[in-house]
């Protein structure tokens, strides 16, 4: 799950469906952890092993489906609410490549052909304007 939800990250820059793609397989893995731990408390603490001592009993299934259902509200949730930015990092690294080869941008290189500084993202000021008329 992580893989997929670093490959999102790192080699997809969130671009698209990527984005939702991200969410999910982080809350999944996350959902994955917390669903050990809990089988990881049934069995551990004494209190909650005398209540479910082989996890089939009432306790156990409630507090699962407990879990399973706040981990489902909060999925939902930062699906909604994870949105692209536009002011520039989320863009796909191909559409910054096009923007670079557009303006004469060396790759690598923190300059602009005319020796203007770059913005944080590493766009000119031309790759800025371009950006906001789309």
């Amino acid at each position: 799950m992580l893989a997929i939800a670093i490959f999102a990250l790192y080699y997809r820059h969130l671009a698209g469906a990527w984005r939702g793609i991200y969410v999910v397989s982080a809350v999944l893995a996350l959902y994955l952890n917390v669903f050990v731990a809990v089988v990881q408390s049934f069995l551990k603490v004494p209190m909650l092993n005398s209540l479910a001592p082989t996890q089939a009993e009432p306790p156990f299934i409630v507090a699962q489906s407990a879990v399973l259902l706040i981990f489902i509200a909060l999925g939902i949730l930062a699906f909604r609410s994870f949105h692209p930015r536009t002011d520039g990092p989320a863009l796909a690294s191909a559409e910054l490549d096009q923007l670079e080869g557009e303006h004469g941008y060396e790759q690598g290189l923190n300059c602009t052909p005319q020796g203007s500084a770059r913005d944080a993202h590493g766009l000119g000021a031309e790759a800025r304007r371009d950006i906001a008329e789309r």
